[in-house]
């Protein structure tokens, strides 16, 4: 997947965790807003990798674990 794909999933998700949410479905809208974050952050990381590069395991560890987050990356 690419940066683009990953956004587009981004948004995609996020609607569908709104309709969860409007219709009270509270743990699969919150599941769905989980997911909207994942994509969201590996668009970050794809936006700051070369094609086919790894991202350095630290930056993804970071990433992960949500140390520093903001200051690492651009939203």
């Amino acid at each position: 997947m690419n940066r683009l794909t990953l956004q587009r999933l981004s948004r995609l998700r996020l609607k569908e965790a709104r309709v969860l949410l409007r219709e009270g479905m509270y743990p699969g809208a919150y599941y769905m807003a989980g997911y909207v974050v994942e994509c969201a952050l590996k668009a970050c990381i794809a936006k700051q990798t070369s094609r086919h590069d790894f991202p350095d395991k630290q930056r993804a560890f970071d990433c992960h674990t949500h140390k520093s987050l903001l200051g690492k990356w651009e939203f």
